[in-house]
Parts: C-alpha cells; sequence; structure tokens
C-alpha cells in the first residue's frame, strides 16, 4: 500500500486518485496515517460489512423470539464459566 504525504497527495491528487483504483492510498499528516483513498465500489462493498446495533427496547417480538431460541455452538460452552 502506497503511504504518501498530505502535502504531495494535494499536489497531485488526480495522480494518487488514479493510484487508488489499483491499490489503496495511505495520506499520510504530521507522518502518521490520517486517510485512505480507495475505489468507491470497495467502499461500499466494506460498508456492506457494517453491523447495525439496536437498543434492546427497539427489537420486536420476533426478533426477541430469534434471540431466544438461539444457542451457542457446543465449541464455545467453556464461555459460560465467564457468565457465574
Amino acid at each position: 500500500m502506497l503511504k504518501i504525504p498530505s502535502a504531495e497527495v494535494a499536489k497531485n491528487f488526480g495522480y494518487y486518485q488514479d493510484k487508488a483504483l489499483a491499490e489503496p492510498v495511505t495520506v499520510r499528516k504530521y507522518n502518521r496515517d490520517s486517510v485512505v483513498i480507495i475505489r468507491a465500489d470497495e467502499y461500499a462493498r466494506l460498508k456492506k460489512l457494517d453491523r447495525q446495533v439496536r437498543a434492546i427496547e427497539e427489537l420486536n417480538g420476533d426478533d426477541m423470539e430469534l434471540l431466544s431460541s438461539s444457542r451457542m455452538s457446543p465449541e464455545h460452552d467453556h464461555l459460560n464459566d465467564l457468565m457465574d
């Protein structure tokens, strides 16, 4: 992955925009990673992976039923000890 100072990206944004079509470009500011330029379709793919969080009060009856009937894989049974 390319790591480029922000001043360089500001001077040649079009060039680095084209580079980001092939690979992510990390923009560094004050010698620290600041942002990453990526393809729009890659951003859309990543956004689809975002988890949605809701408060328990927002769950409807069907959601609550699904939660109460769900079971953890037996390989994780040892984690039950942490609940005591």
